[in-house]
């Protein structure tokens, strides 16, 4: 049983963690898509009650499920109720509070590629009228979990199942089937996430090292759980996530790989019969595996690197970035690393984070999503397309201000059933236009 000492006192005064440790988190990501830290924390279990309360919100562009959507149980209301809107203690805050306060700040947001009306969104607030006697720090801040199955018409609430004092908290939601998301706790490497069902049903997963088969929308970036916080090794890889189990299975080596000496493998097991990635140097070096034999390619400096996602299933290309000409050179190769085919293609501007991934039909889709300008605050995203034959990106999305925060780990593009999805951006045209899903409380 988790020690719900701790829990309870969550809503009393916690603290934000400092920005700096949270940069020094990110900064030990893996220069793929950035990060993927391994804290020695264990996340605190939080134990609470779902209730089921009707809020408002205002229309926004929602896309149709792509299948029909799972029916959501009868839900009955409990001794936690979320709280009125309107604060009823002046030293804390509760969690409807929390989501309906006008300042408050989107930590996290996930959504389900089958249902969109399924959503979860994580809000932290400051405490207004809470004592203010805790300087330096300011008033206390308090977190909120909001889930929806039907855009939030109606929402419930929980408690965040971390310590946002101690913890990095979630690092991305993934949806792996219908009426399922899985909030990924990468960022604490012993922790193998939470599966959040469409009932409000929120689970702690056990852990297991042991290579499965699965969909590739089970599939996820996770680090290593049999890992020693206090070893000098990073180790990351791939986890499946078994629903009906609720247990994440770590792939084993060569999927699992120490992220100091190689960089984590670009691909999962299932989208190719062997790992390849980029290792972890200043050069643009890519590896793979053939027959169980690494093998790798220097091609030199380079100043900015990352792997396209997407490739077809026996090919796998690298992308490396000239930021004074802004020439993105994408090298290709479907024959075991002989030979590569080189394709350069100009940006539009100069990125601050950029993700490479290939469509269905060849394209090239490139987000460029910054980086954390405080805590909590993300700069806007642009989306840009090259067609298979292009040789420059034209720009087809961009936004003025942030809509959704989809985690600083988390896949850029995903694709199922014709649409490709970035966060909460989404297309159903091959990526040449993009809307917004905009309502996450």
């Amino acid at each position: 049983m988790p020690d719900l000492t701790s829990l309870r006192s969550l809503g009393d005064r916690v603290q934000p963690p400092p920005l700096g440790a949270l940069q020094d988190v990110a900064r030990r990501r893996s220069r793929l898509s950035a990060t993927l830290a391994a804290v020695g924390a264990v996340a605190v279990a939080v134990v609470a009650t779902v209730v089921f309360l009707l809020v408002p919100r205002e229309d926004g562009a929602v896309p149709e499920p792509v299948h029909p959507p799972t029916p959501s149980p009868t839900r009955t209301a409990t001794d936690e109720s979320g709280g009125p809107a309107t604060h009823a203690s002046d030293t804390s805050m509760t969690l409807r509070e929390v989501v309906a306060k006008p300042n408050a700040d989107l930590v996290l947001s996930g959504i389900s590629l089958d249902d969109p009306d399924f959503r979860v969104a994580i809000w932290s607030a400051p405490c207004s009228w809470c004592p203010n006697d805790d300087e330096p720090r300011g008033r206390p801040r308090f977190w909120a979990m909001a889930i929806t199955t039907d855009g939030f018409e109606s929402t419930m609430y929980r408690r965040i199942p971390y310590d946002p004092y101690r913890d990095p908290g979630f690092t991305e939601v993934v949806s792996p089937g219908p009426g399922l998301l899985l909030l990924v706790d990468a960022g604490n490497p012993n922790s193998p996430g939470w599966l959040l069902r469409d009932d409000g049903t929120l689970t702690h997963l056990a852990a297991a090292v042991e290579t499965r088969s699965g969909d590739a929308r089970r599939w996820h970036w996770c680090g290593g759980y049999d890992a020693d916080p206090a070893a000098p090794t990073s180790p990351v890889g791939w986890c499946l996530v078994d629903a009906e189990t609720d247990t994440s299975y770590q792939a084993e080596a060569p999927w699992l790989v120490d992220e100091l000496v190689h960089g984590r493998p670009a691909v999962s097991p299932a989208e190719a019969d062997e790992p390849w990635g980029l290792e972890n140097v200043t050069d643009l070096v890519p590896y793979w595996y053939d027959g169980g034999v690494l093998h790798t390619r220097d091609f030199g400096p380079a100043d900015a690197t990352g792997t396209v996602s997407g490739m077809p299933r026996g090919e796998m290309a690298v992308w490396s970035l000239d930021p004074a000409s802004l020439v993105l050179t994408v090298r290709s190769s479907g024959e075991g690393g002989q030979p590569w085919q080189v394709r350069r293609i100009a940006l539009p501007s100069a990125p601050s984070r950029l993700s490479v991934h290939r469509t269905r039909s060849g394209a090239l889709m490139a987000l460029d999503s910054g980086g954390e300008l405080a805590l909590y605050a993300w700069p806007p995203r642009q989306i840009w397309r090259a067609d298979a034959d292009a040789d420059s990106f034209d720009v087809v999305y961009v936004e003025s201000e942030r809509t959704d925060v989809a985690g600083y780990d988390a896949t850029a593009f995903t694709e199922l059933g014709g649409r490709i999805w970035s966060g909460g951006l989404w297309s159903d045209d091959d990526g040449r236009t993009w809307h917004a899903v905009r309502d996450w409380r």
